[in-house]
């Protein structure tokens, strides 16, 4: 009896928690490796805006600075931040894992691929804005379909606020609204089919336009004035012209673009300093200043605009070489070999300037990596999936994104409730990216991982499902001939 009373007890725990047990095992692992968090140099930026809270600026992300300050209250130092990335994550995972499946086994199978997914793994150590997005936007998704399922406001609520979060840390994940209000006003409205596609068609702009206005408010309105950056695009365009003037073998930038001692850069100084995977030019002295400085709002944006155009439009095929150029490097069809670091997706080191006349020198100087020897074989695991498989090509999970909707399609009527959040995930992800069509300057991996971690959310839900409905026709198909 009291062998059966155990066996009850265990089975029950085992149905009851081991799938969260070992959701915050995995968060625990990852912790501790990158424990107090890798940093690179946008990093370590945040992490002088966090202690120093008068130089909040709009170039980083204000909310996930001012989300950081709260964190280092509990816990100081950069592993609030860490600690956040992967609870957060995992715990979402958790969640969905509960939401998608019944059964124990399948719990765990989802929990670990997800969870050990290299890309994911590896890059929610490292403490970036592009982490927080995917990280938010994981436990929206979770939390919206925890609120379709049981209807309990608080879940809708804050599925809200983490979407919210993730539309204010990076401007090119506002367009993702738009897929996300269809699905809950698709969940809100209950009347005829009719009358809610008019009522959706109606309220999605409207919503839309309030969501773009918050998110814009949330980057430029809640940091001093004199710390709002002014017009970040003009970083982007001013990448483009000078890419193409290296194409045209002549200088088309504006004149009113450069400082002083830029105005004099010769085509070939321009060569020299160009460099089609990265931002690096954007940060260089010769550029005119349209960041966080006095006289950033005085940069003529509407008329650097106008030239923009005027002379992608009189350059066309410059434009488009080097537009398509970067496309292919951020998909990862064509890599810049001789340059790997420039598009490897993960910083297992803090940043360290050497100038102690560095801003950053004194926030950095005490920070350590916590378990270097488990950090480096780390280092050579993601390396090796880096350069001997696919996992870190963008077009690949591109592709997947596109085979597993039209997967969807063909088996939506079998899918039932499934069908819906599959095409959110998957529509979330495709839309993530398509800004990055027409405005980036880098092909940094790190700024794809929305859409990769989309790309394979869905995956193991879609084969089980696909299974399972093959299986059970093949069960029919026997069937008659069992008894027979």
């Amino acid at each position: 009896m009291k062998k059966y009373t155990s066996t009850v007890f265990l089975k029950s725990f085992v149905d009851s928690y081991f799938d969260l047990f070992l959701s915050i095992t995995i968060a625990l692992f990852g912790i501790y490796i990158f424990y107090p968090g890798a940093m690179s140099g946008d990093s370590v930026n945040q992490w002088y805006q966090v202690t120093n809270p008068e130089m909040i600026s709009s170039w980083f992300p204000p909310s996930m600075v001012y989300l950081w300050i709260v964190l280092n209250k509990i816990t100081y130092g950069p592993q609030g931040m860490l600690i956040f990335q992967y609870i957060i994550l995992n715990l979402s995972i958790w969640l969905l894992a509960r939401i998608f499946y019944h059964r124990v086994i399948h719990r765990v199978i989802f929990i670990c691929f997800i969870c050990f997914f290299p890309p994911i793994f590896f890059i929610t150590g490292v403490i970036w804005k592009d982490v927080s997005v995917f990280v938010s936007l994981s436990m929206s998704f979770a939390l919206l379909f925890k609120f379709e399922l049981n209807r309990k406001k608080i879940f809708l609520l804050l599925s809200i606020l983490f979407f919210i979060y993730t539309i204010s840390v990076r401007h090119n994940s506002v367009v993702c609204l738009l897929p996300y209000i269809i699905y809950i006003l698709s969940i809100l409205i209950k009347s005829s089919i009719s009358k809610k596609t008019i009522l959706i068609t109606i309220l999605t702009p409207i919503f839309f336009y309030g969501g773009v206005k918050l998110s814009n408010f949330l980057i430029h309105g809640i940091v001093k004035k004199e710390n709002v950056v002014h017009h970040m695009e003009n970083a982007t365009f001013i990448w483009d012209l000078w890419g193409m003037s290296v194409e045209l073998n002549k200088n088309i930038i504006p004149e009113y673009v450069f400082s002083d001692t830029g105005r004099l850069l010769t085509i070939e100084q321009l060569k020299r300093l160009y460099e089609p995977y990265t931002c690096s030019i954007i940060y260089l002295p010769h550029i005119n200043p349209y960041r966080c400085t006095d006289n950033a709002d005085k940069f003529p944006d509407k008329i650097f605009k106008k030239d923009f155009i005027r002379l992608i439009l009189k350059y066309p095929a410059a434009y488009l070489k080097v537009r398509s150029r970067l496309v292919l490097y951020m998909l990862g069809i064509k890599w810049p070999v001789p340059h790997v670091p420039a598009i490897v997706a993960f910083e297992f080191n803090i940043y360290k300037p050497s100038d102690k006349q560095d801003v950053l020198y004194e926030p950095s100087k005490h920070l350590e990596m916590r378990h270097k020897i488990a950090m480096e074989k780390s280092f050579y695991v993601a390396y090796w999936f880096l350069m001997k498989t696919y996992l870190y090509r963008v077009w690949v999970y591109i592709v997947l994104i596109i085979l597993q909707l039209v997967a969807a399609i063909s088996y939506k009527a079998y899918l039932g409730d499934s069908y819906r959040r599959i095409v959110l995930i998957l529509s979330i992800g495709l839309i993530y990216w398509f800004p990055y069509i027409i405005i980036s300057t880098s092909s940094d991996f790190r700024f794809s991982i929305p859409t990769v971690y989309c790309g394979i959310i869905a995956l193991p839900l879609l084969i089980h499902r696909i299974f399972s409905y093959h299986k059970n026709i093949f069960s029919s198909r026997k069937m008659p001939l069992l008894h027979s």
